[in-house]
């Protein structure tokens, strides 16, 4: 599905959800839920070409490996945490989507841990040697 499908089905949906609202407000959350899915399982097959890319790119570097894989796992928890986030204050808790803003913020910073580690590695090569 092509970006201008997504958008036309998703103002689509917007507009149904403003329909919906007037009469039945949880049947809103209902829709956006629904449509996240939709989108989510439309641009898997974009997704893994993508991964395959990165993952044959690593393959012939070598080294980026090391480097690409954290940052790749911090942009996969990042998007999952939007997407959560996003969903809570359609929701209109403000209060979890702050909460699961939290705990993304924490993933990436322990799943960016080792490329810390790494580049003080460096640096104290550099600096020593």
């Amino acid at each position: 599905m092509g970006i201008y499908t997504i958008a036309g089905f998703v103002i689509a949906a917007v507009f149904l959800s403003l329909a919906v609202k007037s009469y039945r407000p949880e049947y809103s959350v209902f829709i956006g839920l629904i449509v996240t899915v939709l989108i989510v399982v439309s641009v898997l097959p974009d997704i893994s070409r993508l991964f395959n890319f990165i993952s044959d790119t690593m393959a012939r570097s070598g080294t980026a490996a090391q480097w690409m894989q954290p940052m790749l796992k911090g942009l996969g928890i990042g998007i999952v945490t939007e997407i959560a986030a996003d969903t809570c204050r359609d929701a209109g808790e403000n209060s979890m989507a702050s909460r699961v803003e939290l705990a993304g913020k924490v993933a990436i910073m322990i799943v960016a841990l080792p490329l810390a580690e790494g580049v003080l590695s460096l640096v104290s090569q550099l600096v020593n040697g």
